[in-house]
């Protein structure tokens, strides 16, 4: 046997006898030393000795420390033989870690084992990351907890308390703190918690207990007689000679009783009474209230307005045709005033008698003139038109159990059809004066429009955010400007442009871990663009010397990144499966030069030379 192992073996039987186990199955019968298994809740009132603590402590640190010695020799010879003895070395410690948590007792123990606690999870991570080949991804998430407060307890003294009596004078209320947690996650798992902070929320009430001393004292019972008064009743009655709405109150008094009562006594103070008898010496008054019953008659004036209807007359005109008439007078209609006096009996009205009748505005009569002149009779054709109109189609729906609840899909789109219509027209004197319908028929007929409607139920989706960002770039503006040091026609860029850079930040909706939504959060200029300067020469000068020549220049291209949903993965947890890497953009220029200057700039080409490569982010979503 390996020393490697032969070490093991003695941390196992150090481990066994640091619980009691290891003695326990020596000789059951002799020692019975208690031992908390992992699955078991030790006793609340068990405690270990603060030397059994150590013990225990310092066997998981050994233990610990024989993990990280497996995990170098695996990493430096990653072997059948290293691999199996750093499996062993992570089963045997995760099966002493519990019971040795929980054989911590005293502050000073728990305290001392949570050191070796935080280095047992990392440990743990790194020899699981090794033996499954993967890599080690360590990340901190903030985690904010809601915690009670025990609140505390105390007794009081009470003298008028039997003795043995305890009663609770204050109840006790557990307080509340808020706890904020700075989590360790290694590969999505958490391994550590570390306490960032805590606010006490609310401070916890005190329960204040009252125990009573007083000693059981001598009982004595005797008669009293007391007067005690007795309260009036109250009523209420009608009075008819009372207007309705008003009230008149009879005061009431209070009466005498004479009560006997008999009182019982311990050490002299009175602990109870109980009534023997009682007489009425002066009896109570009742206090009354009277309601009005009364009618209440009112009277008051309301004046209306009618319309008073105008007279038609008329006239004979020997100028007009016969059977014309015209108005020659427009008619005006009148007005009426009436004043009534109208009657209340308790708010309610119970009469109306007109007081007067006047026309305030007589109405002005409709004179219209009839023609009496003899015409010749008039010449009536007739002729027919033809128009179409749109028929509406109707919306007709069918159900589809294969589509989900709520979806609309049209199946058939609907089209309108065409109506032609007929008329028959009549002209008097070459004016129309009548239209009749002829045929009024569907020449096209509508097509119905039949709309599939989804009565599949579907499960709740799974609807979760994030935000996205990308930048695009600003272009920026060229400016120009004179110099009359250049010849005319030339121009120098003075100052480079440069191109500005617009961050927008998306909300992305997905449903399902398939996006349903965008939406633009902020859209923001970061870096704004810088204006390019070109001066302009205006010198006049000879016929210039015009060259041209080509100019290359590559860009990079930003990778885009995707994101696909993994179920394997813990919710929130994000792992790059492939990652992005830049595309390259060759821009070729075609460069004017006057006279040796470059006064001129076109681009001839602009392709993608190497295309950009995706970014793909495996999101989890195991729950």
């Amino acid at each position: 046997m390996s020393r490697k192992k032969l070490l093991k073996l003695g941390i196992s039987i150090l481990a066994l006898n640091a619980l009691g186990v290891a003695t326990y199955h020596v000789a059951p019968d002799l020692y019975q030393i208690p031992t908390v298994h992992a699955e078991e809740t030790p006793a609340e009132d068990e405690e270990i000795p603060d030397g059994q603590e150590r013990s225990i402590a310092n066997t998981f640190k050994r233990m610990l420390d024989s993990i990280e010695s497996s995990i170098k020799d695996f990493t430096d010879s990653p072997n059948e033989d290293n691999k199996e003895l750093l499996e062993g070395d992570v089963e045997e410690a995760k099966n002493f870690f519990e019971t040795a948590k929980k054989a911590m007792k005293s502050p000073e123990g728990q305290k001392s084992f949570a050191a070796l606690e935080a280095r047992y999870n990392s440990l743990k991570a790194k020899a699981e990351a090794l033996l499954t080949g993967g890599e080690l991804k360590e990340e901190h998430q903030e985690v904010t907890t809601t915690e009670e407060i025990p609140y505390p307890s105390r007794t009081e003294n009470n003298a008028d308390l039997a003795e043995g009596t305890r009663k609770v004078k204050q109840a006790g209320e557990k307080g509340q703190k808020k706890v904020v947690w700075d989590v360790t996650l290694v590969n999505g798992v958490e391994k550590k918690r570390d306490r960032k902070s805590q606010t006490v929320i609310k401070e916890p009430v005190e329960e204040i207990i009252e125990v009573g001393t007083k000693k059981t004292g001598v009982e004595t019972k005797e008669t009293v007689t007391i007067e005690e008064k007795v309260a009036f009743k109250e009523e209420t009655k009608v009075d008819p000679a009372l207007d309705k709405g008003q009230t008149r109150v009879e005061e009431g008094e209070e009466g005498i009783d004479e009560v006997t009562y008999e009182v019982t006594k311990v050490d002299g103070v009175e602990k109870s009474r109980k009534e023997v008898s009682r007489k009425t010496k002066k009896a109570a008054k009742n206090k009354v209230t009277y309601t009005g019953a009364k009618a209440v008659v009112t009277t008051k004036e309301v004046t209306k307005t009618e319309e008073v209807a105008f007279q038609t007359r008329e006239v004979e005109n020997a100028l007009l045709a016969e059977g014309v008439r015209r108005v020659k007078t427009a008619g005006q209609k009148g007005v009426r005033m009436i004043v009534e006096t109208v009657t209340y009996t308790d708010g309610v009205e119970t009469g109306r008698v007109e007081k007067s009748n006047t026309i305030t505005t007589p109405a002005v009569d409709e004179v219209v003139e009839v023609g009496t002149k003899k015409v010749v009779a008039p010449v009536v054709t007739t002729k027919e038109e033809t128009k179409t109109e749109e028929v509406a189609f109707q919306t007709k729906e069918v159900t589809n159990s294969e589509l989900p609840e709520g979806t609309r899909v049209v199946k058939t789109a609907g089209k309108k059809g065409v109506r032609t219509i007929v008329y028959t027209v009549t002209y008097t004197d070459g004016v129309e004066t009548g239209r009749e319908v002829k045929s009024n028929t569907i020449t096209t007929p509508a097509v119905d429009e039949v709309v599939e409607v989804g009565t599949k139920k579907l499960v709740a989706p799974v609807v979760t955010t994030k935000e996205e960002t990308k930048t695009e770039e600003v272009a920026f503006q060229t400016k120009e400007v004179t110099n009359s040091e250049l010849p005319e026609g030339t121009r120098v860029v003075k100052t480079a442009g440069k191109k500005g850079v617009r961050t927008i930040v998306y909300t992305v909706t997905y449903t399902d871990g398939v996006e349903t939504g965008r939406e633009v959060k902020s859209n923001t200029i970061t870096t704004p663009a810088v204006d390019e300067i070109v001066e302009v020469g205006t010198k006049k000068v000879v016929a210039p010397v015009v060259t041209t020549k080509e100019e290359t220049k590559t860009e990079e291209v930003a990778f885009q990144t995707k994101e696909v949903t993994n179920s394997e993965l813990p919710e929130g947890t994000r792992v790059v499966k492939a990652a992005g890497k830049k595309g390259v953009r060759t821009i070729v220029y075609t460069v004017t030069y006057t006279d040796g200057v470059e006064t001129g700039r076109v681009e001839k080409s602009n392709t993608i030379t190497t295309p950009a490569v995706d970014e793909i982010v495996e999101v989890g979503t195991k729950k």
